[in-house]
């Protein structure tokens, strides 16, 4: 509805699951690793996200579904920012 998830209800919470999909709980963002001196994603086992600065040419981007309606606000800090990246990272690689 509207472009939303039908299932999605206040405080984004999952009206479908007790607790959301990791999916779900992901979306609108998304963690790739690049590898500068490649130009390209690195697909196997890239480094934790607190080595990937030590790790040589590799750097985290935090990609986002700019068309997702489901989040709105204020403009996120440079705090927040690595908040997200951080917890986005955590979520992808389902650590407990």
């Amino acid at each position: 509805m509207d472009g939303r998830c039908r299932f999605l209800q206040p405080r984004h919470r999952c009206g479908a699951y007790e607790a959301r999909p990791t999916a779900c709980r992901l979306y609108p963002h998304f963690v790739v690793y690049w590898n500068l001196e490649t130009a390209r994603p690195v697909y196997a086992d890239p480094p934790p996200l607190a080595d990937a600065a030590a790790a040589g040419p590799v750097v985290p981007l935090l990609l986002g579904h700019e068309q997702c309606p489901g989040f709105t606000g204020a403009p996120l800090t440079d705090d927040d920012w690595l908040a997200l990246l951080e917890e986005t990272d955590h979520l992808q690689r389902n650590l407990a």
